[in-house]
């Protein structure tokens, strides 16, 4: 079976949960909790995801679905900033874009505005203009150079062909690449390290398990993973819109 057709079974499937809870754990407003209570042992499974073009979302685990709705919304955040496992290392990762009308003549579509990574301590916001900017400031990367940042990060340009491409690489291997596409929208593509523990990653880019299941990968803040049919695929992305509690810088 396709993808594709995985995720059409998925979306028009029943509200259905894909784990249990007590009530207690399942209507906690903490991320924190909301990620783990519902985790079982293990590694995440399905590890790379993206958000591309106006925007097409793609899941670790292979589930497609749109975006279409405006605002800033929280494409991936970890729940904790050590990686369990022993790891004295700051890890925590949270990525925000801005979803808005496209320029004409595509404005009946929605394009990503601006993006905002929040890796291990380091702001690094990346404008669809092409401005880049680390802790505030702007910095002017040549292609095929890089940067250290704090915390084991580094924040690199790739030899651009043809859009600037940058890519935030943390202590553990993990890349969030941004290609910046002509002033029109900014594609995503996260690669999270298979030693994350299960169930500690969410975001409109799906929970990151222990499993290859995309029918459980729409989950939202406050509950268990969830797969929702395609009426609520926006009430999904509305989970995820940016709060005041998220680390997010919400220029444009």
């Amino acid at each position: 079976m396709t993808k594709s057709s995985i995720a059409l079974l998925v979306i028009v499937g029943a509200f259905t949960s894909a784990c249990t809870a007590n009530s207690e754990d399942a209507s906690s407003s903490s991320d924190e909790s909301a990620l783990s209570t519902c985790a079982s042992e293990g590694k995440i499974q399905g590890t790379n995801a993206s958000s591309t073009g106006d925007p097409h979302m793609t899941s670790g685990d292979g589930l497609l679905f749109e975006d279409q709705l405006s605002g800033w919304h929280v494409e991936a955040k970890s729940d904790s900033a050590i990686v369990r496992g022993g790891w004295d290392l700051p890890l925590e990762v949270q990525i925000s874009a801005a979803q808005y009308w496209c320029p004409a003549p595509y404005s009946t579509a929605h394009c990503t505005h601006a993006i905002d990574a929040y890796v291990a301590g380091n702001r690094v916001h990346f404008f669809k203009s092409g401005v880049v900017t680390v802790g505030g400031s702007p910095v002017a990367l040549a292609p095929s150079t890089s940067m250290p940042l704090a915390n084991r990060v580094t924040l690199a340009r790739e030899a651009d062909a043809p859009s600037p491409v940058y890519v935030i690489t943390n202590g553990l291997g993990e890349t969030f690449k941004m290609v910046i596409g002509t002033g029109m929208t900014i594609d995503l593509y996260v690669a999270f390290s298979p030693l994350r523990s299960n169930d500690r990653i969410g975001g409109i880019l799906g929970c990151f398990d222990a499993d290859t299941d995309p029918s459980n990968d729409l989950c939202a803040r406050n509950k268990c993973q969830l797969s929702f049919p395609v009426s609520r695929v926006n009430a999904f992305i509305d989970e995820w819109q940016v709060l005041a509690g998220d680390a997010a810088d919400t220029s444009e």
